[in-house]
């Protein structure tokens, strides 16, 4: 049975009688390593599949600055490993709120140099290291500003850590409240982000339509889908045929927390849909697939790792992103626009209304969103300020 190395007795001021003991795992435990692992039980605790490989991610890279920079005795030999190893090794009993504010200054602020003599991995290649330091930011002149997302993803996933670590006994309750005490980062107004405008979405639809080509077509039919039903750039590449459904003209999108939603078709991204998955022949899998260089829509028999072809013939987000920034800049549109542009459109377009259409009400719309609180689709709406001025101008009295 492993023994217990510390044990500390809190004493109540008021009474002699109330005490607290708290015990901690020993340093040599191996359950440091195991069941009780604070970083593999959070990760566990994840239902997401992919909500656990971000944070996962991001706790990895936590651990590897800390290990590099901050860390007495570099518990990290390689920055090869895998995550759930990195996670594994790292010595999460020696977490301290100081610690988590130094690591989070580096990770999002960059402003330590790496010196030549600090550990680096044993068998990094000279690239390697190269990318190490600019990682890391050597150049103090070159500050990393990550946002304030960015910043909030990472400090609340060690705040999860910490207080599993409390439970399992292998940091005090004490620091595990003065890491939960850090605050997080102001997220800026959602509202002054670029909004794509109905205008701008024609403009960049019918010109992907106009290229005459299959990787045109799909493009089309992708932005029609991401501006009528304002799905996540996620949500897009993870749909699949099984998920549409041609009888009630709804397609069934899968959301975060792998929460599910049913939404409605506008009738062309319904037609031009039907015509994508028809005339290229997909039956099953994913809806939007990569593009061959001869203008052929990909399978899995396209993808054989022996010919060093693509693994996947899914799209994927990133590849999303990409196609946007490119199509937007052929449509010669705002350089600015992101791919949750389209997002930030179809709820503004929603709730502006038309002089064909009245504006549809809040709840409707968080509903049609997969947003469960009302305030973050109000975060959305680019409308507001230029409705209050109006009312404000036409106010009679």
């Amino acid at each position: 049975m492993a023994k217990v190395e510390n044990e500390l007795i809190l004493n109540s001021e008021n009474s002699d009688s109330l005490t607290q003991k708290i015990t901690l795992l020993s340093k040599d435990d191996p359950r440091h390593f195991a069941e009780r692992n604070p970083a593999v039980l959070y990760l566990n605790s994840i239902s997401s599949k992919d909500r656990r490989i971000q944070h996962g991610h991001k706790l990895a890279r936590f651990a590897r600055c800390w290990s590099q920079l901050f860390h007495p005795s570099p518990f990290l030999v390689s920055y090869k490993e895998p995550v759930g190893i990195t996670l594994q090794m790292t010595p999460w009993r020696d977490l301290t709120a100081f610690t988590v504010q130094q690591v989070m200054l580096e990770l999002t602020e960059g402003t330590r140099i790496l010196l030549p003599d600090e550990p680096l991995p044993i068998d990094a290649t000279d690239n390697e290291k190269r990318s190490l330091r600019d990682r890391l930011r050597a150049n103090q002149t070159d500050p990393r500003k990550a946002s304030a997302s960015t910043y909030n993803q990472y400090l609340g996933a060690v705040k999860n850590v910490a207080k599993l670590a409390a439970k399992a006994e292998v940091i005090t309750p004490s620091e595990a409240a003065l890491i939960k005490e850090m605050p997080l980062r102001n997220l800026p107004d959602k509202s002054t982000s670029e909004c794509f405008s109905p205008q701008d979405a024609r403009t960049l639809i019918d010109h992907c339509m106009n290229e005459q080509t299959v990787k045109g077509h799909r493009d089309a039919v992708l932005f029609l889908l991401y501006f009528t039903t304002g799905a996540r750039r996620k949500e897009i590449a993870e749909l699949e045929v099984k998920d549409f459904n041609r009888q009630d003209r709804t397609i069934r999108v899968v959301g975060k927390g792998d929460r599910t939603r049913t939404s409605r078709v506008h009738p062309e991204a319904y037609n031009e849909l039907c015509n994508w998955l028809d005339e290229n022949e997909i039956r099953q899998g994913k809806i939007f697939r990569r593009i061959s260089k001869s203008d052929r829509v990909m399978h899995e028999r396209d993808c054989d790792p022996a010919r060093r072809t693509h693994r996947t013939p899914n799209l994927t987000g990133t590849g999303i992103y990409t196609i946007l920034k490119k199509r937007v800049a052929e449509a010669g549109l705002n350089a600015n626009y992101h791919p949750h542009a389209f997002r930030h459109g179809a709820i503004t377009n929603l709730a502006k209304g038309s002089k064909n259409r009245d504006p549809v009400d809040l709840a409707v719309i968080a509903t049609q969103m997969g947003q469960k609180n009302l305030n973050t689709t109000k975060r959305y709406m680019h409308h507001l300020e230029e409705a209050a001025a109006e009312a404000i101008d036409n106010l009679e009295f």
